[in-house]
């Protein structure tokens, strides 16, 4: 019987002393989440609003810059990285390309 207590003792004590080292407190959520066309308008680098001449001048410049064709020699990490890259801005562009021709 002894033994049984001096065990759940000994748990207890281990659990209280990890949960006192641990952080006690969850991380807080972002206080003002990005919206999903400012998170597009970053991605191109753009102010909101913008023009459908301004959207595809900053999309082909992005793009310009992010080719997986432009940087496939470099290897094939690069290349990888640009078409991540290069998928991430053709789906901002078609986020923001409705929005500016509702803007007309």
């Amino acid at each position: 019987m002894r033994l049984i207590a001096l065990l759940l003792f000994a748990l207890l004590a281990y659990w209280l002393i990890r949960r006192a080292l641990s952080p006690s407190r969850p991380e807080a959520p972002p206080a003002n989440p990005v919206s999903e066309t400012e998170r597009a308008c970053q991605v191109l680098q753009i102010a909101w609003p913008c023009s459908a001449e301004e959207l595809k001048a900053a999309y082909r410049a992005r793009m310009a810059e992010y080719h997986p064709d432009k940087v496939s020699a470099l290897g094939l990490e690069l290349r990888e990285l640009a078409e991540r890259k290069s998928k991430e801005i053709n789906a901002a562009y078609q986020r923001l390309l409705p929005l500016c021709a509702k803007q007309r």
